[in-house]
């Protein structure tokens, strides 16, 4: 889900070779109302600790950090979720945030449960939109080495998008 810098060093993440090949719901209204929200209060939160977003994000992973703001960009990540899950048509997801082990350490995220489901639908609409564009010639091979994407595959055999 990322490209490359630095010859191969240096995880870059790219809108075109991750987000914008998911496949999107039908409707983005809430996740749009929800991601514009909290795009201003990260602006918001920049300008006003005078700091920049990677900062701003390890104080969100910190349990023990109870400052209004960050507490406003968790729950400002809670709406942007549930808003997701709403647009794609999954409300029976309970998606309980909290602070959890992930690969990264601990991070303010999705119950590990749920975030396996999520990752493992969008895998699902991911190959079915594939097999669709697939049956319209819109995959035709090419000569030359194919393109890899990158993917994780977990202890359980699932293949992840990587580990949000």
């Amino acid at each position: 889900a990322f490209s490359r810098m630095n010859f191969g060093v240096q995880p870059n993440y790219s809108p075109t070779d991750f987000f914008e090949t998911l496949p999107q719901p039908r409707t983005l209204s809430g996740c749009e109302c929800a991601g514009k929200d909290l795009n201003r209060l990260r602006e918001s939160l920049m300008q006003t600790r005078s700091e920049g977003l990677t900062k701003i994000y390890n104080r969100l992973h910190i349990r023990d950090d109870k400052s209004s703001d960050i507490e406003a960009l968790r729950e400002s990540h809670i709406s942007l979720d549930l808003a997701c899950v709403r647009d794609y048509g999954w409300s029976d997801l309970d998606i309980s945030h909290g602070f959890y082990e992930t690969s990264q350490g601990i991070r303010f995220t999705i119950a590990p449960s749920p975030r396996r489901e999520f990752l493992n639908r969008l895998l699902e609409l991911n190959q079915q939109q594939y097999a669709v564009e697939e049956a319209q010639g819109l995959h035709e091979k090419h000569k030359g080495s194919p393109k890899r994407a990158m993917h994780h595959e977990a202890p359980d055999g699932q293949l992840r998008l990587g580990d949000v």
